[in-house]
């Protein structure tokens, strides 16, 4: 009798670590879709920020300092004149 109560409490024991691990295992996958998430939005920022980059390099190309050439139609120097390129 005493056997299967030992038995029984081993067991019983299993059973809780089984069930302690399982509810571990689930914090750790939901903590792996949130991080996925969150990586997945700073990619996506990532991308945006490049994208805006982009567009202010192209306005910043359109503008000339002084006498360095530009291939642009705007000027900006002492006085702001607008030129055509071909």
């Amino acid at each position: 009798m005493e056997q299967t109560r030992g038995i029984t409490d081993v067991i019983n024991r299993v059973s809780a670590v089984a069930e302690e691990d399982a509810a571990a295992a689930q914090e750790v996958s939901a903590a792996s879709q949130q991080q996925a998430a969150a990586i997945e939005e700073l990619n996506n920022l990532a991308a945006s920020l490049a994208q805006l980059g982009q567009n202010l390099m192209q306005v910043i190309a359109k503008f000339k300092l002084g006498d360095a050439p530009s291939e642009e139609t705007v000027v900006v120097s002492d006085s702001i004149e607008e030129t055509e390129t071909a």
